[in-house]
């Protein structure tokens, strides 16, 4: 009721909100589709755990609504410091 914000592995909620149980395991729920390949002259290393790697991103809703850019974003790959869609997402990705 206070508004006191309680971190739950990597989200936050209220304390007073009641908590709400995911019905689909994390491998139903997550979806990554592969929208364009970069190039590749075979040289480049695929991104892997533990990498610090450094993203540029717009984020869209589907309506086209930007919420979120970043021109640079750096962060180290399962490092718990971003949502698991991207420490997933971003491994095995190449620069290009």
């Amino acid at each position: 009721s206070n508004g006191t914000l309680l971190q739950d592995g990597q989200s936050f909620r209220v304390a007073a909100d009641p908590i709400v149980h995911n019905q689909e395991s994390e491998e139903e729920a997550l979806q990554i589709n592969i929208l364009k390949h970069a190039s590749d002259d075979g040289t480049k290393e695929a991104a892997s755990e533990g990498d610090n790697v450094t993203v540029s991103y717009i984020g869209k809703l589907d309506n086209g609504t930007v919420f979120d850019r970043a021109s640079t974003f750096s962060f180290q790959l399962n490092g718990g410091e971003v949502i698991k869609g991207w420490d997933r997402g971003i491994l095995g990705m190449k620069e290009g």
